[in-house]
């Protein structure tokens, strides 16, 4: 109400107000210093949330690093939410992931382009989850490039007491998936 619109239909900019004059107008309650997921380190530009991310992965890389058997190497953590890991072939890798929103942590198989890879895989489905020990989710994508064969476990990574439990299940979840689908990658005939 009120606004003036030049001849092209743009409304001019002094007549714009801050967010929070206009939310002080609606009544709104502000809180000045944000949500707390914006919240940063100082001078590292990483909200809180992601460095929590970052601190995590670097835990599951030390305990990968010092324990796993069939993963070589465990990279370093970044300011996110999935970790990718190298099984020594670009058909797939493994991707680590935790979810604050879900809270829980996956491990997944991610073919980024080879639905027949896939295939080969969901043919062989039983045999691989009676390998694993567990029931996969089999997402083949099919207006996607790429497809996923996944495995979450429920857990707050931000929770100091499950974090522990959390950090060793994808650990070893990798590292059995890494035992099951590395040697296939390389010669698909193996099953």
């Amino acid at each position: 109400e009120g606004v003036r619109f030049d001849d092209a239909g743009h409304a001019s900019p002094e007549q714009f107000i801050a967010a929070s004059e206009l939310a002080k107008r609606a009544g709104l309650e502000v809180d000045q210093d944000g949500p707390a997921w914006r919240s940063s380190e100082p001078g590292r530009g990483v909200s809180s949330l992601r460095s929590r991310q970052r601190d995590f992965f670097e835990g599951v890389r030390d305990l990968g690093a010092t324990s796993s058997t069939h993963i070589k190497t465990w990279p370093n953590a970044h300011p996110q939410y999935w970790m990718d890991i190298s099984l020594g072939s670009s058909r797939a890798w493994l991707t680590l992931t935790v979810n604050s929103v879900k809270n829980r942590v996956g491990c997944e198989l991610h073919i980024p382009n080879d639905k027949a890879l896939f295939a080969d895989f969901l043919a062989k489905r039983e045999t691989i989850e009676a390998a694993l020990g567990a029931t996969l989710e089999w997402r083949e994508m099919p207006t996607k490039k790429a497809s996923r064969i996944i495995l979450l476990e429920d857990g707050d990574f931000r929770n100091e007491d499950e974090a522990p439990r959390l950090t060793q299940w994808l650990v070893n979840t990798a590292d059995r998936f890494a035992a099951v689908f590395t040697p296939h990658l390389r010669a698909p005939a193996l099953w």
